[in-house]
């Protein structure tokens, strides 16, 4: 079961989103912070739409993955970021962050889901700070090559060639550094 957490309905959500709800393994639930009330948040076929963001812990705990988008950390309260903290410290749940131009990741700075990043973030990187290149693709580096996250093809020469072929990135943001347990799987290739 899978919440994914998004601001505004950007590209990388409608990609996550339709290759989510094709997988057949997964359950997935929606949250749009930019929609209005009367909006009727996305779900796989077989999960109910829900109504607004957990607010307990037990509701937290009924994911076995979250995820946040582009979201601002001013949609939450600091009791429900404790929470998701919480849902992956203590319930081993898992937790995903796809950075975007306007609030992730440097808003989350000082906040606990700062704990949960492999990265040091830099405060700084906001939308102004983006680094704006023409098109570029990620490199893997070996650990990227070896890992099934990042496996679309059986052969390893084929997975690098699919990768090649995905459509360039056209920003990107720095960060201070890694954390000890994080494991770097692509590079920007400069």
């Amino acid at each position: 079961k899978v919440l994914y957490v998004e601001g505004p309905p950007r590209w990388e959500y409608r990609f996550a989103v339709n290759s989510l709800k094709r997988e057949k393994t997964v359950t997935l639930s929606c949250w749009l912070t930019s929609a209005d009330d009367f909006f009727a948040q996305e779900a796989s076929s077989d999960a109910a739409r829900i109504t607004a963001l957990p607010l307990t812990q037990d509701e937290w705990n009924k994911y076995d993955v979250v995820i946040f988008g582009d979201v601002s950390r001013y949609d939450f309260t600091e009791e429900q970021l404790r929470q998701v903290e919480k849902f992956v410290r203590e319930r081993g749940g898992g937790f995903a962050m796809i950075a975007g131009d306007l609030f992730s990741p440097q808003q989350w700075v000082d906040t606990p889901i700062a704990t949960l990043l492999p990265v040091e973030i830099d405060r700084t990187a906001g939308p102004d700070r983006i680094r704006r290149t023409s098109t570029f693709n990620m490199v893997l580096t070996p650990e990227g090559k070896a890992s099934p996250i990042l496996r679309f093809e059986r052969e390893p020469e084929r997975n690098e060639d699919t990768i090649k072929a995905f459509p360039g990135f056209i920003w990107y943001k720095n960060v201070l550094g890694l954390k000890p347990v994080a494991e770097v799987l692509a590079e920007h290739p400069l």
